[in-house]
């Protein structure tokens, strides 16, 4: 196995690196043979073992991770077409701008060895091995690297002693071939950028790209897994899933066009959600600031990114986001800017949960109304958690179920109405969505009510309410 030394030029996620072959890459390679005496060539060469792997983020800043060689490790040996057998380091490699002895003997080819003639070396890519298994992984650079992470390279023959059977070959620089159908991404879960998951026992990688899903199973809870993973050549979605329980799972999306032999890395960011419908979006099972499902978590006026807990903020307009006092009037998002939905710079569940998560449109939200719905969602009200269980019961249904809490909301002063818990039947939870009302001044929003209070009967509505209004904010992370 190799060990990696990382030469760090920025401590940033982002992309590139070659790959290499499979599981059988490895347990397919016949044991070395050494021939009988008179019959092998003593090799006598030196290797760079610097097959860099550039890591470039999407800022234009790098990285470079560089792979070292251990002493047990074969690499393959071909003259012309014949295998004349394989080589091993001499000794374990720690300096990265070192070159070091290749040792071993190979055999007597069919056409003899000729000064000027290369030899070609293949580490991982041995001729005639099956494409690699995705599967099923263990997440750990070690096993990566040992299955899945291609070298190759060529040298000329400089000498051949017909007396001594000893071959003088040139430098051999081994590289990262970048014709092989893989990437190979590094997933960090990353306890400093909020995420609610910052470990993981198991994870399933899937997207319409792959043929079959893959699963990590890292030996023990790890932050940080290594994976294989076929190129896809264009823009794809990929969704990382970690299952908690049986019933509880983690999420988190990235969209990225993985091409062939680069290397990838991606910060994830995995929240507790559920999906309702088959193929559908996935919704975060507790709001932005919440430490369970039942609780309010914090408090937003429409297009601010930061939230206040409960009796902290007074929701007045002159507090309230691109609102301009001396203007008397909001200076983005209005009818002069045109944008009409939040964007992701200001969007609160992007700024405290990060990855792919973000606010529901109108749209996504309302699919639940009763007034503007798609009547395909039963809802029920659960007096003791105070709020709705909604369930998607049409076609393609998961049989999951989502709750939302009820827990008020706050305007002009810093204290919350529309919550007491010892009244739940006049109780109601106010949710924003990232559209914008067609009056400017207001933002659309989800109201969540139980059937004594409901207007005009609709439990769960879809209204607009003043932008300055301090709601609860719940994830989503689309289907796209």
């Amino acid at each position: 196995m190799k060990d990696y030394l990382y030469l760090f030029l920025l401590l940033l996620g982002g992309v590139v690196v070659s790959c290499g072959s499979g599981d059988d890459a490895v347990d397919d390679k016949p044991t070395p043979v050494t021939p009988d005496k008179g019959g092998s060539w003593t090799v006598n060469m030196k290797a760079g073992m610097t097959r860099g792997l550039e890591v470039q983020d999407k800022g234009g800043s790098s990285e470079k991770l560089v792979p070292t060689w251990e002493t047990d490790e074969l690499i393959a040996v071909y003259y012309g077409d014949q295998k004349v057998g394989y080589l091993k380091p001499s000794e374990k490699s720690t300096d990265v701008s070192a070159e070091i002895a290749l040792t071993g003997n190979l055999d007597t080819p069919s056409t003899p060895y000729i000064p000027g003639k290369s030899l070609n070396f293949y580490y991982l890519q041995d001729k005639g091995f099956s494409a690699p298994a995705y599967t099923s992984q263990d997440g750990t650079l070690s096993s990566l690297v040992k299955n899945y992470h291609y070298a190759t390279a060529s040298a000329k023959i400089l000498n051949v002693d017909n007396a001594t059977h000893t071959l003088t070959i040139a430098t051999a620089s081994f590289t990262n071939p970048n014709k092989d159908n893989q990437a190979i991404i590094r997933l960090d879960f990353n306890a400093s950028n909020n995420s609610q998951l910052t470990e993981v026992s198991n994870l399933t990688i899937s997207s319409p790209e792959l043929t079959s899903p893959i699963t990590i199973t890292p030996t023990s809870a790890a932050s940080e897994i290594y994976v294989a993973i076929p190129a896809t050549g264009s823009s794809a979605t990929f969704t990382f899933c970690e299952t908690v329980s049986s019933t509880s799972k983690c999420y988190d999306k990235l969209t990225a066009k993985l091409e062939n032999g680069k290397y990838y890395r991606a910060n994830i960011y995995l929240h507790e959600g559920v999906q309702l419908v088959e193929g559908g979006p996935i919704w975060a099972t507790m709001n932005v600031g919440a430490t369970s499902e039942t609780d309010a978590g914090l408090y937003f006026a429409w297009g601010g990114k930061k939230g206040f807990a409960a009796g902290v903020q007074d929701f007045t307009q002159a507090n309230a986001p691109f609102y301009d006092g001396s203007l008397s009037a909001y200076t983005k998002y209005t009818s002069t800017d045109g944008l009409t939905t939040i964007e992701s710079n200001d969007d609160p569940v992007r700024y405290y949960w990060h990855g792919s998560w973000r606010m529901p449109t109108i749209n996504e939200f309302k699919s639940f109304s009763t007034n503007e719905g798609d009547n395909k969602y039963n809802s029920v009200w659960d007096d003791q958690k105070i709020g709705r269980f909604i369930t998607y019961v049409g076609e393609g249904k998961t049989g999951n179920s989502l709750f939302i809490p009820a827990r008020g909301f706050i305007s002009g002063s810093s204290a919350v109405s529309g919550y007491d818990s010892s009244n739940p039947n006049a109780c109601a939870g106010y949710y924003w969505t990232s559209t914008l009302s067609d009056a400017k001044e207001n933002g659309r929003s989800i109201g969540i009510y139980n059937s004594n209070n409901a207007p005009s009967g609709n439990v769960i509505y879809a209204t607009h309410f003043s932008r300055f209004s301090g709601f609860s904010v719940r994830g989503i992370l689309p289907k796209e």
